[in-house]
């Protein structure tokens, strides 16, 4: 059998969860392709497509505006047309949907997995024509669900971050046996934990200190520098990694600042396992994979600097389960930190609470399940084939 993920760079996330999805089927010697949709499209297209969003969630413009930015996406939600109801989006998918059929009939994959909704719409529209018929899975990569996955009749199945998810996609009249609430895929590294100890030793840090993460995701998303600004003034003493991603101007901001306590500037790192590890508060933008990277270490986390939109109700839904502490105007980023530095149980209850909601072997339980299927497909295909030969 053959596998297939297609992604879209919107981000880095949807990427992240292809590549490890992708890791394991080859861990267990499956045959996998991971194919950027917009990029097979048009690289001019991709560079569109991503430049208009960096654009969009690095805009001071758009920071400040973020009350305008919240009312355009609950009505974005409440306006949405389900795709199975609307002709004009299957139409507009169409010539789209033609150009990735031609890459289908080339690798002619047995499974075909969606990190992003889009992927899922156009893969839906190709299967709603009849011109594959493989097991498609579409992968939520948040702790909430857009409007844009209801009404995706074709597609098989659909993974979701945690079962406290499942009521919105009934709500969307998405029928249960599709729903698996398997967790977002994440790499096997969170799976495992160092101890503190250990990891700081490792990483250079005191063993001994109270020890601070700080994480901007992989674009140094947020005002970093004022978050730092702001915690070294807290009146007791810490050390902290701050891990700017692709950022490379904002981590040579955060170099040349002056700062009474010690903070480490890193870049794009590979060690956030250990990382994670070696702190005692993970201070986030709320994105779905961070999230579920945190909760898969079970690591008291403080959400800062949300996108408008879906990140704000991933930091709804994870506060409202006791699994973080978010930032507002009036809970600032200090008062959450030191809540959950000083203040006795906060962190242990808030560590139990994510026991419910960790996923750490996440990837490995869906590519059991897509291992599955896919097999049955082949067998499956294989029947219908032997009696035409026997003729």
């Amino acid at each position: 059998m053959k596998v297939l993920i297609i992604t879209a760079t919107i981000g880095q996330g949807h990427n992240a969860v292809a590549r490890s999805i992708a890791n394991e089927l080859r861990e267990r010697k499956i045959p996998c392709k991971i194919l950027d949709m917009y990029r097979y499209f048009s690289p001019a297209l991709q560079k569109i497509v991503q430049g208009g969003y960096l654009i969009s969630i690095k805009s001071v413009a758009a920071m400040r505006a973020r009350k305008i930015g919240e009312k355009y996406y609950d009505a974005m939600e409440k306006g949405y047309k389900p795709l199975n109801e609307h002709t004009f989006a299957r139409i507009k998918n169409l010539p789209f949907a033609r150009q990735l059929k031609k890459y289908l009939d080339e690798y002619q994959p047995d499974v075909i997995i969606c990190t992003q909704v889009y992927c899922v719409h156009i893969i839906d529209t190709i299967k709603s024509r009849g011109w594959i018929d493989v097991p498609v899975f579409g992968i939520d990569t948040d702790f909430t669900v857009q409007a844009h996955w209801q009404g995706n009749d074709y597609i098989d199945y659909i993974v979701t971050a945690s079962k406290n998810l499942t009521g919105q996609l009934l709500v969307k009249k998405v029928p249960k046996e599709k729903i698996l609430p398997l967790g977002i895929p994440i790499s096997p590294k969170f799976s495992t934990k160092m101890e503190k100890r250990e990891a700081r030793e490792l990483l250079c840090l005191d063993p001994n200190k109270k020890t601070l993460l700080i994480m901007g995701g992989s674009m140094g998303y947020g005002n970093i520098d004022k978050t730092i600004l702001q915690l070294d003034n807290l009146p007791f003493d810490f050390q902290a990694m701050v891990v700017c991603g692709s950022n490379l101007q904002m981590r040579a901001k955060l170099k040349k600042l002056k700062t009474k306590k010690r903070f480490d500037i890193y870049g794009f790192s590979y060690n956030i396992p250990m990382m994670i590890d070696a702190c005692d508060v993970m201070i986030t933008k709320p994105g779905g994979i961070s999230l579920s990277e945190g909760l898969a270490k079970r690591v008291p986390m403080v959400l800062a600097n949300a996108i408008p939109g879906m990140e704000d109700r991933n930091s709804s839904f994870m506060v409202g389960y006791g699994l973080a502490l978010a930032v507002s105007k009036i809970y600032p980023i200090t008062q959450a930190v030191t809540d959950l530095l000083t203040m006795e149980g906060l962190a242990e209850r808030m560590s139990e609470n994510q026991k419910e909601f960790a996923h750490p072997d996440s990837t490995a339980v869906l590519c059991d399940f897509v291992i599955e299927k896919g097999r049955e497909f082949v067998q499956a295909k294989k029947a219908e084939q032997e009696p035409a030969l026997n003729h």
